[in-house]
C-alpha cells in the first residue's frame, strides 16, 4: 500500500489499468484515493484512503476493494505510520499497516514496514481464498535535487505456503534541465525466489528483471504559476525466469500534466509495453490517472 504525503491537507486520486508487478498480473484495473488531514504543530496527522481492483481472468469479473484510517506520528528524525482498514468482495478480511521511516542525513532513509493482509495480493489468489502478508526493508539515498535511488528487500508470505523473496533497487536522475524540456532517467532492477505450489497467479520459481525508461518533459506556460507539461518515455529492459529463454521488454508512452493552481493538479496517459509471463511475450496498454488536490 502507497501513499503520497505533502505538508498541508491533500486529496489524491490515481487510477491505472494494465500490467502489474511483483505479486499483481496483467490486465488489471486499480485506483486509490487517499484524503490526508492537516498536520498538527508536532507535524502529524491523520489519514484515510480506498483502493479498488478489478480484473477479467478466464471470461470472469474480479473484484476487491479497502477501506482504510490511519496516522502518521512525526517524530524528527523518524515518522511511524499506523494504520488499519477491512476489505471487502474477494477479500473480505481485517488489514493493517506498520511502518517505520528513518533518516538520520538529508542524504539518507530507511524504511521498515508490514502489511497484514496486503492490498497488493493477486486477484486470482483471493479468488483461491489465499491472501498474503508483506515485510519490507528498505535504504533509499538521494544525491540532490537530480538524483536519488533505493535498494530493498522485500518477502510475501502467502496462505498456500509459498514465501515470495524479492530484491529490488532504482535511481533515477535528471540528465538534463534548460528553460521548458527535462530529461529524466530511470534504471531499475529485480529478482525474486518463489516456493513451488500449485498457484493460479503468476509465481514464477526464480526471475530477476533489469530495465530502464528515458522521459522527456517538455513545460508550457499557461498563466502565472499554471502550466500544461508533456512527457514522452522510452524503455527498455531484460527479463529472465527459470526454466525459460531470457526475452526483451520494452515500453513507449505519452502523458499530459496540468498544474492549474499550486494545490490542483491532474495528469493521464498511455503506455504499450511489451512483458513476458512463463516464456510467452503479452502486449499490455497501461492507462492511468491522477489527481491531487491540496487544502492549503
Amino acid at each position: 500500500m502507497a501513499r503520497t504525503t505533502c505538508p498541508s491537507t491533500q486529496q489524491y486520486v490515481r487510477a491505472q489499468q494494465g500490467q502489474g508487478s511483483g505479486t499483481q498480473a496483467s490486465r488489471e484495473w486499480r485506483y486509490e484515493v487517499l484524503l490526508e488531514g492537516p498536520r498538527n504543530s508536532n507535524g502529524s496527522r491523520p489519514f484515510a484512503q480506498r483502493i479498488g481492483q478489478f480484473g477479467e481472468f478466464d471470461d470472469e469479473d474480479l473484484y476487491a476493494s479497502y477501506n482504510i484510517a490511519g496516522y502518521e506520528w512525526n517524530l524528527h528524525p523518524a515518522t511511524v505510520t499506523l494504520a488499519a482498514g477491512h476489505g471487502s468482495q474477494l477479500n473480505d478480511d481485517f488489514l493493517a499497516l506498520a511502518e517505520l521511516q528513518y533518516a538520520p542525513t538529508d542524504h539518507i532513509t530507511t524504511r521498515l514496514g508490514v502489511e497484514i493482509n496486503t492490498t497488493d495480493t493477486p486477484l486470482r489468489a483471493l479468488k483461491d481464498g489465499v491472501n498474503a502478508d508483506r515485510y519490507r526493508a528498505e535504504l533509499a539515498y538521494r544525491h540532490d535535487e537530480r538524483g536519488a535511488g533505493a535498494i530493498g528487500v522485500m518477502a510475501t508470505d502467502f496462505d498456500d505456503s509459498n514465501l515470495r523473496q524479492s530484491i529490488y533497487g532504482y535511481w533515477n536522475q535528471t540528465l538534463y534541465h534548460l528553460d521548458r524540456w527535462q530529461v529524466n532517467a530511470e534504471v531499475q532492477a529485480s529478482a525474486s525466489r518463489n516456493d513451488e505450489v500449485d498457484a493460479s497467479y503468476f509465481n514464477p520459481r526464480r526471475d530477476a528483471s533489469l530495465a530502464g525508461v528515458l522521459t522527456v518533459n517538455y513545460e508550457t506556460p499557461i498563466d502565472y504559476r499554471q502550466s500544461f507539461i508533456q512527457s514522452v518515455s522510452l524503455g527498455s529492459g531484460r527479463y529472465w525466469q527459470e526454466d525459460f529463454d531470457s526475452e526483451n521488454t520494452w515500453s513507449i508512452g505519452y502523458q499530459h500534466r496540468w498544474e492549474l493552481t499550486p494545490t490542483v493538479n491532474f495528469e493521464y496517459g498511455i503506455t504499450r509495453e511489451r512483458a513476458v509471463y512463463d516464456g510467452v511475450p503479452e502486449y499490455d496498454n497501461v492507462i492511468s490517472a491522477g489527481f491531487v488536490w491540496r487544502f492549503l
